[in-house]
């Protein structure tokens, strides 16, 4: 069972994905911003890491250095949905993400980009 580490502050999303990935046979730990995100993933192993952007505490683009530069071969997906997010998501992408997705997304995204990082 591979084993995803979601980072997201909005309640409603996180839940509602994590219940998707949980479905799809995914071990998923939770966290509602980066600063917590940084600590289970110090107590991983994980296979992948999706990560909001905007946060509390700590933000994503922090939060995707720092994993980054601790474990370099860990895929993460940045997801975002503020006004600017492509801005913030094309930073991203320069900061080493493997995929980056818009919101608001479908559940057949995330798994699509979900399957292509984990291959």
């Amino acid at each position: 069972m591979k084993k995803i580490l979601l980072i997201e502050d909005d309640e409603a999303v996180r839940d509602s994905l994590a219940a998707n990935l949980s479905n799809a046979g995914y071990a998923v730990t939770e966290a509602d911003n980066g600063k917590t995100g940084i600590a289970k993933f110090e107590n991983g192993p994980f296979d992948a890491v999706i990560t909001d952007l905007i946060m509390p505490e700590k933000e994503g683009l922090e939060t995707i250095q720092y994993l980054k530069k601790i474990s370099p071969e860990c895929p993460i997906i940045a997801i975002s949905g503020a006004s600017y997010a492509e801005t913030y998501l094309e930073i991203a992408k320069k900061f080493g993400v493997n995929e980056v997705i818009l919101k608001p997304f479908t559940r057949n995204i995330i798994f699509e980009k979900l399957n292509r990082i984990l291959r």
